[in-house]
Formats: structure tokens, sequence, C-alpha cells
């Protein structure tokens, strides 16, 4: 993942939230979406529009909602549909075609007060399951790139701030084990310093963190080391 710091800093709001934050999040954008839209588009236009933000976000290739995804259907599209919710899951459900893409490009040309709600709402559904599709929203990234300098340049920030970085327990665990040492260690030694997990689960956790920038690995004449950034 190498997304910009102006988009990650949108998906904090998201990736540091619990569910219930999530769900509120999403519904406001929904609410703001339908709105400033109900007015300039006819009830299907309209729809179709938060129809594709909800599927841009779960990026489904299996064919189905999970129990979180459905709830969040619930709690926004519910508003105004009053039956037939489940034919709203399927169709959130089906997997992307790639021309989202050119719809989502389109969208972003009518301005940041459609634009960025309409990013919040994808993003929403992206995150209220934890299991964010990188490979979309990193084309969501691009596409949204003039939005989010363009609410920068307005801002009163001298620089874009570095987003935060959420960690799991296991994570927390080796950043903790790197700070207290001191020092570069292997992937033996972090392992020993660590109860409860696998070697192969840390190896796994250390991957995360340095694609998550927090921890780098270098080759050396001793063996491959781990520190932190």
């Amino acid at each position: 993942m190498s997304r910009s710091n102006l988009f990650a800093n949108i998906e904090n709001k998201f990736e540091l939230s619990d569910t219930e934050g999530i769900s509120n999040l999403t519904l406001q954008a929904f609410t703001e979406l339908v709105y400033l839209l109900k007015n300039e588009l006819n009830q299907n236009a309209l729809f179709s529009l938060l129809l594709i933000g909800a599927k841009l976000g779960v990026a489904n290739d299996s064919g189905e909602l999970n129990d979180r995804e459905k709830e969040l259907v619930d709690h926004t599209f519910g508003k105004v549909v009053h039956s037939d919710i489940e034919q709203v899951y399927s169709l959130i459900a089906e997997g992307l075609d790639g021309s989202e893409y050119g719809f989502v490009q389109n969208l972003t040309r009518l301005g940041n007060d459609i634009a960025l709600p309409y990013l919040h709402f994808i993003l929403g559904f992206a995150y209220i399951d934890e299991k964010v599709n990188d490979e979309v929203l990193d084309k969501l990234d691009g596409l949204f790139g003039m939005n989010l300098l363009t609410t920068f340049f307005q801002s009163d920030m001298e620089e874009v701030p570095a987003p935060r970085v959420k960690l799991s327990e296991l994570e927390a665990k080796i950043v903790k084990v790197l700070k207290d040492k001191e020092e570069l260690l292997t992937l033996d030694q972090i392992s020993k310093n660590v109860t409860g997990s696998s070697q192969s689960e840390v190896k796994e956790a250390i991957d995360n963190l340095c694609d998550k920038g927090v921890v780098f690995g270098t080759n050396t004449i001793v063996g491959f080391l781990y520190g932190l950034c």
C-alpha cells in the first residue's frame, strides 16, 4: 500500500473508529449525498450512485455480504428502501467490472461538496469489516487526488500531517520489544520476546509493520535484522 498522506488521513477517520463510529460516519455521508442530490437526480440515478459507492467499498468477489456489511446497508439504504433490502445486498455484493472508476472520475468533477461525502461513503463500506481492498483504494486515491489537494490548499495547514497507524495487539508488542531493546533484532530474537504467538505469526505481523512504514528490515553480515523506522 502506498497511498498519499492526503488520502490516508481521510482513511484514518474510519480505520481508527469502532464499528459504531464507522456506521455513523457512513450514514452522515449518505444523508449529505441524498440531501444534495435529491433535486438534481431522479430516484433511480441517485440509487445507482449510492449503489456504486457501496460496491466500491465492499469490493466483493464472494457474491455475498457479511453481517457487518449487511448491518451498514440497513443503517444507510434501509432509511430509503423499505422493502427488498435483500435485493440491495445482492446488488452491492456483485463484483466490480471496472466501469465504476469512470463513474467516480466524472463524479469528482462535480466539486468537493459531492466528491468528499462520496469518498467517505465508500470508505465506510471499505472499513466496516476491517478488510479493505487495497487495489481499489489505491485507484480511488488517484481519482480523488485533485479534490483532496484542493481541500488542503483551502486549509490553514502548512504541510500534510502524517497519517496515524493502527496497530494490532501483536504488532504493538513487536514495536514495544524493538523500542525497549533499542537495537536491531533478528526474527528469532523478536519472537522470543513476544509470548503467545508463533514465529510465523510474528513474521506476518512484522511484514505488516514494514508495509505500514513502522518497521524496516535490512540484510547484514550477521543476518536479516529489523528495527523501528
